[in-house]
């Protein structure tokens, strides 16, 4: 089963599971699928298509390190 959102402000659609570790991408990764800089290269995903590493916002920055932090604090 696909849960499938569509964000109000972008319009952009996206999975309630964006990682498919399950672990939260790392703070400064592509900000279209959370891979780092490094080893991005082109991807295709597709809420974008295929894109280029890109600076995810301050706001995904803050919610990658919030989801890291509580991902160590549990047991």
């Amino acid at each position: 089963m696909t849960f499938v959102t569509r964000d109000p402000d972008t319009g952009l659609r996206h999975s309630g599971i964006r990682h498919p570790n399950g672990q939260p991408p790392t703070p400064f990764g592509c900000r279209w699928c959370g891979t780092a800089e490094g080893s991005h290269g082109r991807t295709w995903v597709p809420s974008v298509g295929m894109h280029a590493w890109e600076r995810p916002t301050n706001a995904q920055v803050r919610a990658r390190m919030n989801a890291r932090r509580a991902e160590k604090a549990r047991p």
